[in-house]
């Protein structure tokens, strides 16, 4: 197949159509360029994940929330149900929510022995920035409602199979509250306070490490070929620090710190050379507290506080940076230009995104939040010279062998979706339909209906790149779905190269 340039390629004339495709295109070939990194880091995952909990994370739409960056953990390790507000139907009638909550206790059952899964119903705030649209900036409702889904969970699963933890996220500085059954919180915000003295500053990420391990080489040789051979102290420094903006140094301090805390807890097999002593000392004390808290999630725990410290502090510096009152608005209002509706969106960046999962029990609901905040913010990355832009992805895993397992797993999810977009949205908007794999995070675009009849069925979508155009029962193999889907990618990569 001759898959077609996304970026030139046009089919509908209209001014309007043109503009969003051109915008579809660029997203993709930053989903694409960002996903070839991420390959690349498949190792450094793999340690990542033999150290790490499996994680589940229930939270709002919000795309200043987006991914798990102020968690430290990578893209694709985290499950995540995105809803407005964080509201979530969770009757037994709401299979999407439980098959995807249930598949993370599995994995963990079979693949973390003795480590329970984690989950987080995490609600939002802002003190500079707006708090949570869904719940008309009311603090108060949004942690009430986090509250009660952890206490329904906590009903239903023993905490050595599901542990459950609530809490708020600060928008503006990504500061992470946390409430434990037992009523023990684990603040971030409050520990900075706290700790941050004229002797012995807590203001930098800096100082969430001890000295020498800053200015030293990583005793780990492929994280050190990552960060470049840098001393972690300089890839912590200034409003870009690549170990909160950069994917390779990102992934690289994460699964080095995550390992290097379970040695000092768990093994014992290393004294603390690495943490501030003070601030990991304050952190376990909270955790030791914690009553039930099973012994296999103290340093994950351990090591989840520290990183969000380090960006809650780099946060701060770099929202001191943005003098120009337009730059601010950007980082702590919303500036979302599409919705994503569907599964992995991870690699792109924060605050560009309303992200809405199935598995909220009203789909509907949500995608109507989505739409009201979108129409009112999209402007503001620039002017927009076509309707509110829609994605619509449908996340697999492992390939698909025949026509019609293609068809039931990805097409006719993609309609379902489709549908409800168009009943929210109507003729006002343009949609991007795709589909991706779990661990890979690239976007493939497809059209739903055979091209003959997209133009009928599918008014709303206009985007002319269709990787199974033609294929049918007879010719559709997974060779040849894969020569497609590279044939798209090296497409995209070529013309990603000189944007």
């Amino acid at each position: 197949m001759n898959v077609q340039n996304p970026i030139t390629s046009t089919e509908d004339s209209s001014e309007s159509a043109d503009a969003a495709n051109q915008a579809f295109a660029a997203y993709l070939r930053r989903n694409v360029r960002a996903s070839l990194e991420l390959h690349r880091l498949d190792t450094s995952f793999k340690y990542f994940l033999a150290a790490a909990p499996r994680v589940f994370v229930s939270k709002c739409i919000d795309g200043r929330v987006h991914a798990g960056d102020e968690k430290g953990y990578p893209p694709s390790t985290v499950t995540y149900v995105r809803t407005e507000g964080t509201n979530v139907d969770l009757s037994p009638n709401n299979n999407r929510f439980w098959d995807r909550l249930h598949a993370v206790i599995l994995d963990a059952a079979n693949h973390t022995p003795g480590c329970p899964a984690l989950f987080y119903a995490l609600g939002h705030f802002g003190v500079m920035g707006s708090g949570c649209a869904a719940h008309n900036q009311d603090n108060d409702r949004a942690l009430a409602t986090v509250r009660q889904q952890a206490e329904e969970l906590r009903k239903r699963y023993r905490p050595d199979e599901l542990f459950i933890i609530h809490g708020m996220t600060n928008t503006d500085d990504h500061s992470l509250r946390l409430y434990f059954a037992d009523g023990h919180e684990l603040d971030t915000a409050r520990l900075i306070e706290r700790l941050n003295t004229p002797e012995m500053p807590l203001a930098d990420p800096r100082h969430a490490f001890q000295r020498d391990f800053l200015n030293q080489p990583l005793d780990d040789r492929e994280a050190n070929v990552l960060i470049d051979g840098q001393p972690p102290g300089t890839i912590m420094t200034g409003p870009d620090a690549p170990m909160f903006h950069d994917i390779r140094a990102m992934v690289a301090m994460e699964s080095y710190l995550i390992n290097e805390m379970r040695r000092i807890i768990v093994n014992r097999s290393r004294n603390n050379v690495v943490f501030d002593p003070r601030l990991l000392e304050a952190v376990l004390d909270v955790l030791h507290s914690v009553s039930g808290l099973p012994t296999e999630l103290m340093a994950p725990l351990a090591y989840q506080t520290i990183w969000n410290v380090a960006y809650t502090l780099h946060e701060r510096q770099r929202l001191e940076t943005l003098l120009d009152e337009e730059q601010r608005t950007l980082s702590l209002q919303h500036a979302e230009n599409m919705v994503a509706y569907g599964e992995g969106f991870e690699l792109e960046k924060r605050n560009t995104l309303v992200l809405v999962k199935p598995g909220r029990g009203n789909d509907l609901e949500a995608l109507d939040v989505a739409r009201r905040v979108i129409v009112q913010h999209r402007h503001r990355r620039g002017e927009q010279h076509h309707p509110p832009l829609v994605h619509v992805n449908v996340e697999v895993t492992g390939t698909r062998e025949t026509w019609q397992a293609f068809n039931v797993t990805v097409l006719a999810k993609l309609l379902t979706m489709a549908t409800n977009v168009k009943h929210v949205f109507g003729d006002d908007c343009r949609m991007l339909t795709t589909y991706s794999y779990r661990r890979q995070k690239r976007f493939y675009p497809v059209h739903v209906y055979p091209d003959s009849q997209a133009a009928n069925a599918e008014p709303i979508s206009s985007f002319p790149t269709n990787l199974t155009a033609g294929l049918t029962n007879e010719d559709f193999t997974r060779n040849e779905l894969t020569l497609r889907e590279d044939a798209f990618s090296q497409t995209c990569a070529k013309v990603a190269s000189h944007d």
